[in-house]
């Protein structure tokens, strides 16, 4: 279907602008160039956006506990899985965008069985409530972050706060605001069943060119207070209205052009991004282990390469990820499922090892369950 390329390549954008901030934070050895920082910051608002709208594409064909356990439980394994195997930190701590995906999709699910005025009430009371609870809470310089093999943090921040306040406020991807996204994609799926594509590109295409010149302007006329963490360089520490205004109408006006792409001629010209779209999660931690591993040996350390050598080093991971979602999908429907099936059970065992493993002592785990929940107690 159309509907579903369109949807497909909108998602291989935001892989493409994933890429290209994720390898310059890890590998890049001077300043992230202004244009990447703008495109890097487009990758999270439309990945949660277009994974609400699935949740509403679908929610009548499942029930919440395939939301919560097939969808939810299954991406917060990987994003656990990630931090264990790419970053080695402790799991669960900093509130990366699988956790906020994965906590996103089965609240998502509830509020697409509410009325539209509950579920705008509800994404407004979140926005309006982002910049209290991060006054009221603090808004850590970055979030507490732990190596597993000697228990050493990954920033040194002074005033740090909880994970609790991670998870809702401070973290990579909050519940405050991001949410709010998911929320929005779900309210377009709703839209997009009921009105067809045509009346949707419109209404996207009317109602992001609004809204993205609204917040491109807030920031020239009203400018927000943020920061860089470490070398992570996007523009949403913290998440300002002006940045959730510019990006929601950016979202909405990559969503209206790639389904109005996807029934033009010449479409076939940007199958390489439908096709990394499909496999989104799979290229996601792909692509983070390339760039931790592969990248960085390569160029001897973190933070190294020109701006000359980041340019090809990101065309030729655009390339190789590419050819691992081909690669992938040369296999049938049936062994693609086994496929998955062996890697939920290798993403299972390793989780379940570490946690033994940190239960026996043999990481430096910090004792008591409670004692994760203020931070005090990890001094």
């Amino acid at each position: 279907m159309n509907r579903n390329r369109g949807l497909d390549m909108a998602r291989g954008f935001a892989i493409v602008t994933m890429i290209l901030i994720n390898l310059s934070a890890v590998a890049l050895a001077n300043p992230t160039p202004t244009a990447i920082r703008i495109l890097g910051s487009l990758a999270a608002p439309l990945f949660v956006t277009l994974s609400g709208l699935m949740v509403a594409l679908t929610a009548e064909k499942h029930g919440l506990r395939y939301f919560l356990l097939n969808r939810g439980a299954w991406i917060i394994a990987v994003a656990a899985f990630i931090d264990i195997a790419i970053w080695q930190v402790y799991p669960c701590m900093s509130m990366g965008v699988l956790y906020l995906i994965g906590i996103s999709i089965p609240l998502t699910y509830l509020a697409t069985k509410l009325r539209r005025w509950q579920r705008a009430t509800i994404t407004g009371a979140i926005l309006v409530l982002t910049p209290v609870l991060q006054s009221v809470f603090g808004y850590a310089d970055f979030p507490s972050e732990y190596y597993i093999l000697n228990r050493a943090p990954v920033f040194d921040v002074q005033e740090q706060t909880g994970i609790i306040n991670h998870w809702l406020i401070d973290g990579w991807f909050p519940v405050f605001p991001w949410v709010a996204f998911s929320l929005i994609g779900s309210e377009i799926g709703i839209f997009l069943k009921h009105a067809g594509s045509r009346r949707l590109i419109k209404m996207l295409l009317s109602t992001g060119t609004v809204l993205a010149v609204l917040g491109i302007l807030s920031f020239i006329f009203v400018s927000p207070t943020t920061f860089q963490r470490g070398t992570w360089s996007e523009l949403f520490y913290p998440p300002t209205i002006q940045f959730f205004l510019a990006t929601t109408g950016t979202s909405f006006l990559a969503l209206g052009l790639f389904l109005r792409l996807a029934e033009v001629r010449g479409s076939f010209l940007f199958r390489p991004l439908e096709l990394t779209g499909r496999a989104s999660l799979g290229i996601y931690f792909a692509h983070l282990f390339a760039i931790a591993y592969i990248v960085t040996t390569l160029s001897e350390g973190w933070w190294k390469l020109s701006e000359g050598w980041y340019i090809s080093t990101c065309l030729l991971l655009l390339v190789a990820m590419w050819g691992v979602a081909r690669l992938y999908f040369l296999f049938s429907e049936r062994a693609r499922k086994w496929i998955g099936v062996g890697i939920r059970v290798f993403v299972a065992f390793v989780i379940l090892a570490f946690i033994i493993a940190a239960s026996a002592g043999f990481f430096p785990l910090i004792q008591g369950q409670l004692k994760l929940l203020a931070w005090p107690a990890l001094q």
